[in-house]
């Protein structure tokens, strides 16, 4: 076996994130961190001197504009540099999405939609990203190790035996023991109702925490066509569901919320 010599210490950085502790203000607690702030920094250094030095306002507050519908104003197509330039800005976004950007995953996986044929008003879209992250560019994304308290909430108890008689909640056959401490997921899901203006189709939306740390991101449009919020929420919760499914058979012990 090949030995290290020396001390290893502490991560430091992983694939152009950079890793460190953070510690809660006015507490003694301190956790793991992530953050995208250093590759950011290159990226946009980069884009201002392709851009000149200039992006635009800085009263950017938000990744999208009010009423975003990309595929409603159509301009001319970028040429093949531009085209280029596009794509590679995508790529951008999609890494820092994946680096904790959860900020940017909805604008971001929007506008990749049109990465095959990117049109001017598209540009100027993915560049309003790079304003925004310009004047949020401190973000990092904690990772928690502590259970939440759901107790001020009041949960309802459901009994699902009508539905589906005779059926438990249990493990597939010849899993392993479960060792170690349990751990409690959480998630938060919601859906924009006719986000694509076009299509009529709905965007899932999706948070997934494993204690208090943030582990999986979703955005994505839906497959069907859903005529009131019901379905569409309800689609959005199966979607979530399938999720939480798989990552529960992985875990084996947990507190399920």
């Amino acid at each position: 076996m090949f030995k290290l010599k020396g001390g290893i210490g502490e991560p430091t950085n992983y694939l152009g994130a950079t890793i460190g502790k953070h510690k809660v203000p006015g507490t003694e607690q301190e956790f793991w961190c992530m953050s995208s702030t250093a590759y950011l920094k290159e990226a946009l250094r980069n884009i201002l001197k392709e851009k000149g030095g200039k992006l635009t306002s800085k009263d950017v507050t938000t990744p999208t504009a009010a009423y975003f519908h990309p595929k409603l104003h159509e301009s001319e197509l970028l040429n093949e540099d531009d085209h280029t330039y596009y794509q590679s800005l995508i790529g951008v976004l999609q890494w820092l999405s994946e680096l904790g950007r959860i900020d940017i995953t909805f604008a971001t996986l929007s506008m990749a939609k049109f990465s095959a044929a990117p049109r001017a008003n598209h540009l100027t879209y993915v560049l309003r990203i790079f304003s925004y992250l310009k004047t949020h560019d401190r973000s990092r994304l904690v990772y928690d190790h502590q259970k939440r308290d759901w107790s001020h909430r009041n949960f309802t108890e459901y009994n699902w035996q009508d539905q589906y008689p005779g059926k438990e909640d249990e493990s597939p056959p010849g899993m392993p023991e479960a060792l170690g401490k349990s751990v409690q997921i959480n998630f938060f899901c919601d859906a924009a109702h006719t986000q694509d203006q076009l299509n009529r189709r709905s965007q899932t939306g999706i948070l997934i925490f494993v204690n208090g740390s943030p582990i999986k991101w979703y955005s994505k449009r839906q497959n069907t066509v859903q005529t009131s919020a019901y379905g569409l929420q309800y689609t959005s919760l199966r979607i979530a569901g399938e999720m939480i499914e798989a990552l529960r058979l992985s875990v084996l012990h947990h507190d399920y919320h």
